[in-house]
């Protein structure tokens, strides 16, 4: 009982009970200022586009077409080119 009586702990206890009041105030306004700005707010909620969503066909144009330039064209085999030596231990 005389804990609660305390002078330092009311202060404490009244410091916590404000901030938690002001933290649940500025988050229900937030939330409400957005709602009320954006039109859409629902559509905030929805995850982003998953990879299927996203323009593949580009990338896979790419791929044929790299694949197809390096079927087209023949293999380079110089002499001149030379390959690193496997270190000798």
């Amino acid at each position: 009982m005389k804990l609660l009586m305390n002078p330092m702990l009311l202060r404490m206890a009244l410091l916590l009970f404000i901030s938690v009041a002001a933290f649940g105030l500025g988050l229900f306004t937030i939330r409400r200022l957005r709602q009320n700005l954006v039109p859409g707010a629902e559509s905030l909620q929805h995850s982003p586009l998953a990879a299927e969503g996203l323009p593949v066909h580009a990338y896979h144009a790419v791929i044929q077409q790299l694949n197809s330039k390096n079927m087209n064209s023949p293999p380079s085999t110089s002499p001149n080119v030379e390959r690193p030596k496997p270190p000798t231990a």
